[in-house]
């Protein structure tokens, strides 16, 4: 490990601790109320959920695409050049989140639950033969959440719930690289085709995630709620920078019924 990943890791430690202590501060002023009350509520013993989810990922280099060749015909002649990428992940994520809980008790639950964000982002590249001409190529990621763990409740009032859970699991990214193809003028040549000779079109990692968040649940039948939830995922996916700890933030709304 070199320093500068050493460094970055280091740096990301203290907002990883953080959120543990509060996520488990959260559950022991959730048992202490608990033990306050002489009659506890009782809970739907399972609880499944459906939302919408938001995530802003870091901003993080997964792969310098260096090497690529392209190939440039015009006027009877063919030249190759090539350009510099530098293929980040998309920041804008979103998707839908899918949750299932067994209540051990009117406080504890445990359980996970499974995330698929996408996004997608037009990102700048520069041919060395071109004249200072930059261009696009449009980068593309699936991401997967497969998180599992406990989580606590506290009822503050009838109807209103205040949940806090800290899951850990695996983040699943599955990227495309699209590049141009057709007719851009560079530098007197007119047709334009990209092709790679040593670099991916797709981009793949799994890699251990984190999820310390929490949620506001309002009852509105006896059977269904629906709130707002938010989240702090960090995940450690490997990155040309040496950026291997990444803070993604999530928001978003779900509904859950309990049975």
């Amino acid at each position: 490990m070199n320093a500068m990943t050493t460094s970055s890791s280091i740096r990301r430690l203290p907002a990883i601790a953080l959120a543990v202590v509060i996520v488990f501060s959260f559950a022991g002023y959730a048992l202490a109320q608990m033990t306050a009350q002489s009659v506890s509520p009782v809970p739907a013993r399972f609880e499944l959920g459906l939302g919408y989810s938001y995530m802003h990922a870091d901003d993080v280099v997964v792969q310098n695409l260096t090497a690529q060749t392209i190939t440039m015909t015009g006027g009877g002649a063919t030249t190759s050049s090539y350009f510099r990428s530098m293929v980040r992940v998309p920041q804008h994520l979103s998707g839908f989140t899918l949750s299932g809980f067994y209540n051990v008790n009117s406080w504890f639950a445990l359980g996970g639950e499974v995330s698929g964000l996408y996004g997608s982002e037009n990102q700048p590249f520069a041919l060395y033969y071109s004249e200072g001409q930059s261009f696009n190529d449009k980068v593309s990621l699936d991401r997967y959440l497969y998180l599992f763990g406990p989580q606590v409740t506290l009822q503050p009032g009838e109807r209103v719930k205040v949940v806090g859970h800290l899951l850990a699991g695996v983040v699943s990214d599955r990227m495309h690289v699209s590049l141009p193809n057709g007719n851009i003028h560079v530098g007197g040549f007119n047709q334009v085709t990209f092709y790679s000779s040593d670099g991916p079109s797709y981009l793949s990692a799994d890699a251990f995630a984190l999820d310390a968040g929490v949620g506001v649940d309002f009852q509105v039948t006896r059977h269904f709620s629906v709130g707002p939830t938010f989240d702090y995922v960090p995940t450690h996916l490997p990155s040309s920078t040496g950026n291997d700890w990444q803070n993604n933030w999530r928001a978003g709304v779900t509904v859950k019924c309990g049975f």
